[in-house]
């Protein structure tokens, strides 16, 4: 038995033979009753296993936290833009970057808000949500108020 991802004690039960007459019921109840007590809330990532899983299985469930076991991974392409010399007061020409869900265990990337900083803007047409494998254009461009060097980074909300 595990508790606080440490293994508190263990104990060989032998076979186990099923013989539950029920259905197996996840975020419900089978009372004859109350005709099933549902959760009030959301079930997410429910396993059932075969076998006893070792002390490092328990372990990377445990580190996943609320991310769960189907985080999300993102790829922004290109990683760094460059843009040519502007003249102050003028807007460049926007340039692509690609924003994908490169999740390896189907996390859906929940986009509130995409942002610049510094004297950079940009505009998209990105959903509200990326699931695994799928990408959204941000056209990012610089609006030059003062002469210099600029610099700046984009960032978001999930």
């Amino acid at each position: 038995m595990y508790g606080t991802e440490r293994c508190q004690n263990t104990t060989a039960l032998g076979t186990f033979v099923d013989k539950n007459s029920t259905d197996l019921l996840f975020g419900a109840k089978d009372s004859n009753d109350m005709e099933g007590a549902f959760v009030n809330g959301l079930v997410d990532e429910v396993e059932l296993f075969d076998r006893a899983l070792a002390a490092s299985e328990i372990s990377a469930i445990y580190n996943a936290g609320h991310s769960g076991k189907c985080k999300v991974e993102v790829s922004l392409k290109p990683g760094e833009l460059t843009f040519a010399a502007q003249a102050v007061g003028t807007t460049s020409p926007p340039q692509a970057v690609t924003l994908k869900n490169v999740s390896p265990n189907g996390g859906v990337l929940d986009i509130a808000s995409i942002s610049t900083t510094g004297d950079f803007a940009e505009s998209n047409q990105c959903p509200a949500s990326l699931n695994q494998g799928q990408e959204c254009v941000i056209e990012v461009y610089i609006y030059s108020f003062v002469a210099g060097n600029a610099y700046g980074d984009a960032g978001g909300k999930r």
